[in-house]
């Protein structure tokens, strides 16, 4: 599939004031996940959890530099999209007799949240700038409504489902998603055109997490990131690669996702070219990150 990565632009409105506008992802969901058990007297039990969708923002954002190297601004966005769960309990050697019940769950939001930011420059000697910056994630009450269907079923040997009957079947369910507040701080040092270091570190408080008044198993997050940059000679006329920009990055989060009392963690290192195109000011950048994600403890999945 394909999907958007971002469209954004920014541009000056005055000296001391500077705009942006754009269209992000905010979330994906894609799984397919399935386990089985056999309870005693009730056989061998399949569970199925299925998940598509996401969200989309579209932010407008503006920055104000309220005195010299201090500036301070917010993004106003404008969240939209769809979140689809479904969940299946079937069983699999009685399927000719024993109903299977699946629930289907459609969230739909439309709704705004903002996000605000600082950010102090300070030049030191030697063409050397330090960075500082924070970010402030408020928490946001998405208004968003909900469609619900469960209902049981019987398979045949062929795959199709022979519906029994609608256990529930509500739609315009109006409700509340609450995403929780989150932080974010880092900074960056670097010599123009030369070599720039950075690193950031966020956090999020996902326990508050709800939707449509019923909590989760999410647990709290944070992460932090390193990032480097380096340019031999940006100005040097022959010699390519001594203007092409190197860089490497690394990172660690610890996921809010929470399983069999494993909070699921991920890590990894990144790889990227800088790659300036001639008789242009514009460069092709490609990049690499190589990774991993949770863990093989109590049957759990790791990529």
């Amino acid at each position: 599939y394909t999907s958007l990565g971002f469209l954004t632009f920014g541009f000056p409105v005055t000296k001391w004031w500077g705009a942006s506008i754009g269209l992000l992802p905010f979330s994906s969901v894609g799984y397919n996940v399935s386990y089985e058990e056999t309870p005693v007297n009730i056989g061998r039990t399949k569970y199925t959890y299925e998940g598509t969708g996401g969200l989309s923002q579209f932010y407008l954002g503006n920055a104000f530099r309220l005195w010299k190297n201090f500036s301070a601004g917010f993004n106003a966005s404008f969240l939209f999209g769809s979140l689809d769960k479904i969940a299946t309990v079937s069983f699999p050697d009685s399927s000719a007799y024993m109903y299977a019940l699946r629930l289907k769950n459609s969230a739909f939001v439309n709704d705004f949240s903002f996000s605000y930011g600082l950010q102090y420059v300070k030049p030191l000697n030697n063409d050397i700038t330090l960075v500082l910056g924070m970010v402030y994630n408020a928490e946001t009450n998405l208004l968003a409504r909900q469609d619900s269907l469960a209902y049981r079923f019987l398979s045949s040997g062929d795959g199709i489902e022979i519906v029994k009957d609608t256990l529930v079947n509500s739609d315009n369910t109006r409700g509340n998603i609450v995403l929780p507040k989150g932080f974010g701080g880092g900074f960056t040092l670097g010599k123009k055109d030369r070599w720039l270091v950075g690193m950031d570190y966020q956090m999020q408080q996902w326990q508050d997490f709800s939707a449509f008044g019923v909590k989760d198993s999410l647990k709290n997050s944070w992460g932090v990131s390193f990032g480097a940059e380096y340019t031999p000679q940006n100005t040097a006329v022959s010699g390519y690669w001594k203007r092409v920009h190197y860089r490497f990055g690394s990172r660690y989060n610890l996921t809010y996702l929470s399983l069999k009392d494993n909070q699921l963690t991920e890590k990894s290192i990144s790889f990227g070219l800088g790659l300036p195109l001639k008789r242009t000011k514009t460069a092709m950048n490609i990049g690499v990150e190589i990774g991993q994600r949770g863990t093989l403890s109590d049957w759990l999945i790791k990529e």
